[in-house]
C-alpha cells in the first residue's frame, strides 16, 4: 500500500499514543482486558514493552499500531482509518517467521484482516471468564 509505514515506537515519544488508541471504546470491546488502563499504569508498563510496538504512519499521520509479543501480533487503528486495508497491508509488511494471533471470534473485521494477510484458523482458544 502506497504511503505506508512502520515506526519503531519510542519510550517517551508513543506512550500517549498508544494509550489513547488502546483506550478506545471499540478496541476495548475486542481486547481481552475490556478495562480503561489509567495513564500511570500505562506508562510504568510501557517502559519495559515499548519496544514490541511499531507505530503505524499512513499519509504522514499516526494511525495506530502493531504489536508483537513473543510472536503474538496485536493491531489497533484508530477509527477513520479501519476497513480500509491498512492493516491488512501493516501484516504483510512484517514479513515471515512464526506469528500468530489472538482475535475475538466477534471481532469480524479482524478476522478478515487477519486472513486477508495470510494468517490461518488453526483452532479456538476456550477461555473460563469470572
Amino acid at each position: 500500500m502506497k504511503d505506508l509505514a512502520l515506526k519503531q515506537a519510542g519510550y517517551a515519544q508513543d506512550a500517549d499514543f498508544v494509550l489513547r488508541v488502546r483506550n478506545q471504546k471499540d478496541v476495548r470491546m475486542n481486547s481481552w482486558n475490556q478495562n480503561i488502563i489509567p495513564k500511570a499504569r500505562h506508562w510504568r508498563w510501557f517502559k519495559d514493552h515499548y519496544y514490541e510496538y511499531q507505530i503505524i504512519i499512513y499519509k504522514d499521520k499516526e494511525v495506530g499500531f502493531v504489536r508483537v509479543s513473543d510472536g503474538d501480533v496485536s493491531i489497533a487503528l484508530l477509527p477513520g482509518y479501519r476497513n480500509r486495508g491498512i492493516g491488512t497491508s501493516v501484516l504483510k509488511l512484517l514479513g515471515g517467521g512464526d506469528l500468530f494471533a489472538s482475535v475475538r471470534f466477534s471481532n469480524k473485521s479482524s478476522l478478515c484482516c487477519f486472513q486477508n494477510a495470510g494468517f490461518c484458523n488453526v483452532g479456538y482458544m476456550l477461555r473460563r471468564e469470572e
